[in-house]
């Protein structure tokens, strides 16, 4: 398992590295986005996860779902770009308009989660 801290530690080396600076940024300022090339052996548990996480729609890619879980691991919380946010806005306006026009409404007790948690047993 991956330590945040140790991540932590390493993306600000690599920062000190990529800016020539010797002491940790203050925070102060704009961020810097370091694009560090990595490869990761997953185990086959690791590999059902992040294929599991995929599917349930947590990143759009591999590496989008393991910056989504280190930023979950080290308490960063991700701010959308106004471009994801309307693409969401989009989407969930979508998703009304299809249930509008076709009169969709879900039984009494029933869950859009329970229903997705259905989907992936299959």
């Amino acid at each position: 398992m991956l330590d945040a801290d140790l991540l932590a530690s390493f993306l600000a080396r690599a920062e000190r590295v990529e800016t020539g600076s010797r002491a940790p940024r203050s925070g102060n300022g704009p961020a810097q986005v370091i694009l560090i090339s990595m490869t990761v052996q997953l185990t086959p548990h690791g590999q059902r996860l992040l294929e599991a996480a995929l599917s349930r729609g947590v990143g759009r890619s591999p590496e989008e779902v393991v910056e989504r879980a280190l930023e979950a691991a080290t308490g960063e919380v991700a701010t959308l770009s106004e471009e994801e946010r309307e693409r969401r806005r989009q989407a969930v306006a979508s998703m009304a308009a299809f249930r509008e026009e076709y009169h969709l409404t879900l039984g009494p007790g029933e869950r859009i989660q329970d229903l997705i948690h259905e989907g992936h047993k299959y």
